[in-house]
């Protein structure tokens, strides 16, 4: 088994950390407080799930170059996401405009499953502090303003430089 560093706890680090968990020992790096936190204000905190409508559609939302999300979008599809969820027990709704919500009109559901879902998978969250957030940002490939540039510019050697750090003694023992 890899370990494997999700940088995240979106609902894109989410699913990526469940499915590595599969077959790896994963740990996600987050700088929230809470994980899935944007899924609580997605649809003014109803959680706008996704949308109903057929992956073809969605091209016509995509700015810029929409066909760089072709593969994405056709690999794990809505439907798919549906399904998925469902199986877990989360009921939803589907709304005259074709958006899918939570059945309860309630983000927490969704946020819920998904913890349940990495505590059954093994999958490790560590917060990222402040002492830590330009490695989480060059990690991630954020830039903060509040970084000056010689922080800015962190030279990642996993095998020297984390390894020696308390932050990552989790990731790295085992």
């Amino acid at each position: 088994m890899a370990k494997v560093i999700v940088i995240g706890a979106g609902p894109a680090g989410i699913m990526a950390a469940i499915h590595a968990s599969k077959k790896h020992n994963v740990t996600i790096l987050d700088g929230n407080d809470r994980i899935g936190k944007k899924l609580f204000i997605t649809g003014k905190g109803r959680c706008n799930v996704t949308n109903s409508k057929d992956i073809s559609e969605f091209f016509d939302y995509i700015p810029g170059n929409p066909h760089f999300l072709y593969s994405a979008l056709y690999t794990f599809s809505n439907y798919q996401l549906l399904e998925y969820l469902s199986e877990k027990g989360l009921e939803y709704k589907v709304e005259y405009d074709e958006k899918v919500y939570t059945k309860s009109d309630k983000a927490d559901e969704v946020i819920a499953l998904f913890e349940n879902e990495l505590r059954e998978n093994n999958v490790k969250i560590l917060p990222v502090d402040s002492e830590h957030s330009a490695i989480f940002q060059s990690l991630s490939g954020y830039e903060n303003k509040d970084i000056n540039k010689d922080q800015q510019q962190i030279s990642l050697d996993l095998d020297d430089d984390l390894e020696d750090d308390e932050f990552f003694d989790d990731f790295f023992d085992n």
